[in-house]
């Protein structure tokens, strides 16, 4: 995590979205599991600054692939997405 990290997944959002709305699965799923890759549960919990506030609404980006994706085949693949865990507070 650097400086330009807020940039390097404002990038990835963004390649993921033009992809999509090129139709383009491939690319737009590759950019996304980048962007996953590139912004770890770790860098999420950092208390201060508070990256999730940052952040978090990033990392859902794989799923919005999988829902925009044309393929009915896919909407299993979101289905069975792993889920989070998390010991954190609600927010209320």
């Amino acid at each position: 995590m650097n400086f330009y990290s807020g940039y390097r997944v404002h990038n990835y959002h963004f390649a993921a979205y033009g992809a999509m709305y090129l139709g383009q699965y491939a690319p737009a799923i590759a950019a996304a599991d980048e962007l996953i890759d590139t912004m770890p549960e770790e860098v999420l919990r950092t208390p201060s600054p508070p990256m999730a506030d940052f952040f978090e609404s990033y990392v859902s980006i794989r799923q919005h692939v999988l829902v925009r994706s044309a393929n009915g085949a896919r909407s299993s693949r979101r289905i069975c997405q792993p889920t989070a865990t998390s010991t954190a507070t609600p927010w209320r």
